[in-house]
């Protein structure tokens, strides 16, 4: 027995049970006794509709199901085939006939919780089939009704032939002929259904408030996620190989069982292994290019202004600190601690992910602690050597030169203070056993590339120039430098304090805007200073990311409702 959508009944509001229990029955009758029933369910729907399922089992005169979310059946189907750390965030993109839906469940407690799902409508097999229906000849729909059951059955029976020979005949009634369809014409609705897909995945990461670094693993399911290869774009973009998971459907059910019926392997070896990507050679090598960008902007530009010949004076101090943009010093100071914290993360990460059942308990996350805290305070050891070597080219005696070490250590404090608090505490924590405590420690790279571009043009055109020698009119240096500079910077400080999409474009709009508007050379300081905060406010918060880690689900259930 085929039931193309044996749940249509129930959605939209529908609370008709009877197709559902037929459904059931039938299958019981199949199988024989039932001593447990469990079922997946849409991952959108609530208790209503779970309610509904559980008298749908009533009339079918069955026990009380255990309802089960489909993304999280996937989610612990794919944990039994490639166990996972407790801990770990896993995307799931389910298709289906009508839609899509992408998920993100974490593996928590040696269960599994559902932290987002985002719909994708166009993405099911259905829109599929219907758009290549649509590039039939014109002939077949003026002669002949196109959602005939029998040209509905051509176009699936040519889709299913058309991945593995490149083309397929769709054989049409007389008197047409048979019509040809390629992979390059499956190709043009693939990539708006791709793009579909890769959106809700995206909003899916966003809505359940992690960043896409903290993914462990990738599973995609269903006929029209093979189709237009779903799976390798979002592997694509999130630097994932999809977990495999056997055809058939399956899939879902044994998912369900292992939720509930069975007990999942223990997690000695991750999904995947841990490897360098792109975001992890960024995160050390952007900050240190712009931290050397702008240190040099600021001594170059301040020894340009200053006179030749310095009698060391009282004044000629004063003209020292007027010219010399000390919050953009220390800020470069800072992302140079960045940078040493982003090695020290990605290779605690890695000890993390590495840890198994033959070394002891513990040890690698130890070592991984270790190495945070190391490279952090290696971090803020460079921050002052940079505050050092500003005061060895314009110092002087306390008091009359400007203090270059205190700012540039106070800018990179906060960073560091985390990095070797989580580092050395961590470890020490038993419920952050086996989770990844490291990966909350990714730093915003994109905020920080926009609040570099932004400081850099701010200085450029206040000091009436660049570092290297352009010609670039003085007019369009202060209106693309000084205000697209501090619009850019004012994007960078919405970017740092959240990461919710609809948020984020809110705030970076009125702060962007706000900053260009109130930009003029004596409100530069003022504007960095607010950026500075903002990272401050953001390593405090990631601290507190790392300590809810430690909280159990159960908890956050009894405060907030499952």
């Amino acid at each position: 027995m085929v039931v193309a959508d044996p749940y249509a009944s129930l959605a939209d509001g529908g609370h008709d049970v009877r197709p559902v229990a037929t459904l059931l029955r039938r299958v019981a009758e199949a199988a024989g006794p039932v001593d447990q029933l469990v079922l997946t369910a849409p991952p959108a729907w609530g208790p209503r509709r779970h309610a509904l399922l559980r008298q749908a089992a009533a009339q079918a005169g069955l026990p009380e199901p255990v309802v089960v979310a489909a993304p999280v059946a996937v989610a612990a189907h794919a944990h039994s085939l490639y166990p996972m750390p407790d801990g770990a965030y896993v995307l799931v993109c389910d298709t289906g006939i009508v839609g899509a839906d992408v998920s993100l469940v974490q593996h928590l407690d040696g269960g599994w919780q559902l932290l987002s799902a985002i719909p994708a409508p166009g993405a099911g097999l259905q829109a599929l089939e219907q758009a290549l229906t649509d590039n039939l000849p014109a002939a077949v729909p003026n002669g002949i009704d196109s959602s005939d059951d029998g040209v509905d059955r051509a176009v699936r029976t040519a889709l299913a032939q058309l991945t593995s020979t490149g083309r397929a005949a769709v054989v049409l009634p007389d008197p047409h002929p048979p019509f040809l369809l390629t992979l390059a014409q499956l190709d043009q609705h693939a990539a708006r259904m791709r793009q579909a897909l890769l959106g809700a995945a995206a909003e899916a990461v966003t809505a359940a408030d992690i960043d896409a670094e903290q993914l462990a693993a990738i599973v995609v399911l269903g006929d029209a996620a093979t189709l237009i290869d779903a799976g390798a774009a979002l592997g694509q973009r999130f630097a994932l190989t999809p977990a495999p998971l056997p055809t058939g459907l399956l899939v879902r059910a044994h998912g369900a069982l292992d939720s509930h019926g069975r007990t999942t392997p223990s997690a000695s070896t991750p999904v995947s292994a841990t490897r360098v990507r792109v975001r992890h050679l960024a995160a050390v090598i952007l900050p240190s290019v712009a931290a050397g960008v702008m240190a040099l902007q600021a001594i170059v530009d301040t020894d340009r202004l200053i006179p030749d010949h310095l009698t060391y004076t009282t004044d000629d101090y004063a003209k020292i600190s007027a010219y010399f943009n000390m919050p953009q010093y220390a800020t470069a100071a800072m992302f140079t601690t960045w940078a040493a914290i982003a090695g020290g993360r990605f290779a605690a990460a890695a000890l993390l992910h590495s840890e198994h059942s033959g070394t002891p308990p513990g040890h690698n996350a130890g070592r991984a602690g270790k190495l945070l805290a190391f490279t952090a305070a290696i971090g803020l050891a460079i921050a002052g050597l940079f505050g050092l070597l500003g005061g060895a080219i314009f110092g002087g005696p306390p008091g009359l030169a400007p203090d270059f070490l205190t700012p540039a250590l106070l800018a990179a404090a906060p960073a560091a203070a985390v990095a070797v608090t989580v580092g050395m505490s961590a470890p020490l924590i038993p419920a952050l056993r086996g989770k990844p405590w490291a990966d909350p420690l990714h730093h915003p790279v994109t905020a920080m590339l926009l609040a570099a571009a932004g400081i850099t043009g701010m200085e450029a055109a206040w000091m009436g120039g660049l570092p290297i020698d352009v010609p670039i009119p003085d007019g369009l240096l202060v209106i693309v430098g000084g205000r697209g500079g501090a619009a850019l910077l004012g994007i960078a400080v919405a970017l740092t304090l959240t990461r919710h999409r609809s948020a984020a474009a809110a705030l970076a709009a009125v702060l962007g805007l706000g900053f260009a508007i109130v930009h003029v050379p004596t409100n530069d300081s003022i504007l960095i200073t607010i950026y500075l905060v903002a990272t401050a406010a953001w390593w405090i918060r990631q601290a507190f990311a790392v300590a809810l880690l430690a909280v159990p689900a159960s908890t956050f259930k009894r405060l907030l409702g499952n």
